[in-house]
């Protein structure tokens, strides 16, 4: 809770008179809304949506979950994990063969 400490007094005859007392939140209303500052303040969905929240407290962490734009049409796939998995298996067996002719080049 946000407490402003300001207090104006004034003299008068018998000691000092209390012209504006200490403010809380809880105690100022918001004259559009007809709600209290400390309610604003407590308001955890003002300013983002709760779909906005949801999808940024849970974002993708794993492949499978992160999907590709794929324009080209290079993949079948439509997620990370699944284009990953195509560029395996066409790559599979290209190292050896990629390996054995960088050697014969050199013993060439």
């Amino acid at each position: 809770m946000v407490i402003r400490k300001m207090r104006i007094n004034q003299r008068s005859a018998t000691g000092y008179d209390v012209l504006y007392p200490e403010t809380s939140a809880s105690m100022v209303i918001d004259e559009a809304t007809g709600k209290t500052v400390a309610s604003h303040l407590a308001d955890d969905e003002k300013h983002i949506t709760a779909e906005e929240r949801t999808k940024w407290n849970s974002p993708a962490t794993s492949a499978d979950k992160i999907t590709i734009a794929d324009a080209g049409n290079y993949y079948t796939g439509t997620h990370v994990e699944a284009a990953l998995q195509e560029i395996g298996q066409a790559l599979n067996g290209t190292r050896g063969s990629i390996i054995t002719a960088v050697n014969e080049l050199l013993l060439a």
